[in-house]
């Protein structure tokens, strides 16, 4: 049984194809206002066989996976390298013997690696916080997630957890 399909949903992506056996088969085609660009898209059995983007200034941009998160250039233990050899543990946070006290920030990638908008979403105190932007405002550019083909911005979050103390 084939059954047409077409969907808009309120983040502004639209798209329509086929249904087959309750999966996306075929061609699909659609447009994205996060990037400003139309796409279609072949699947096969609901699996994403290839895919190719056009954004606003016409050019192509083809892919096999739907989005890719940003990653900071050499992996994440490198950057909890960076964060670690950066972070300076401000006077007076102690952890009890085996606490591993952490902070949570979140931050934007934009589409040039940069991060932007860092927030502090859980802080320790005692000055944890302002320590974890700065590391983070110096931080080199990662690679930009990507969404259909095309850079993306995109939201990261994630945990810093404080080593050691200093009295």
């Amino acid at each position: 049984m084939h059954i047409h399909f077409y969907e808009e949903t309120k983040d502004g992506l639209t798209e329509k194809g086929e249904i087959k056996n309750n999966k996306r088969h075929g061609v699909w085609t659609g447009s994205s206002k996060l990037t400003k660009s139309t796409f279609a898209e072949t699947y096969e059995n609901g699996e994403l066989v290839s895919g190719i983007s056009i954004d606003n200034n016409k050019t192509e941009h083809p892919y096999t996976v739907l989005y890719k998160k940003p990653e900071y250039n050499g992996g994440m233990i490198a950057f909890y390298q960076f964060v670690g050899k950066n972070y300076r543990t401000p006077r007076g946070i102690e952890a009890k013997p085996g606490e591993k006290p952490k902070l949570y920030l979140a931050f934007n990638v934009d589409i040039d690696g940069k991060l932007t908008n860092i927030k502090v979403v859980k802080d320790l105190g005692y000055g944890t916080g302002e320590e974890a932007i700065r590391v983070l405002n110096k931080c080199p550019n990662w690679i930009p997630g990507i969404y259909r083909g095309i850079p993306a911005k995109a939201k990261y979050t994630l945990p810093i957890v404080i080593q050691g103390s200093t009295n």
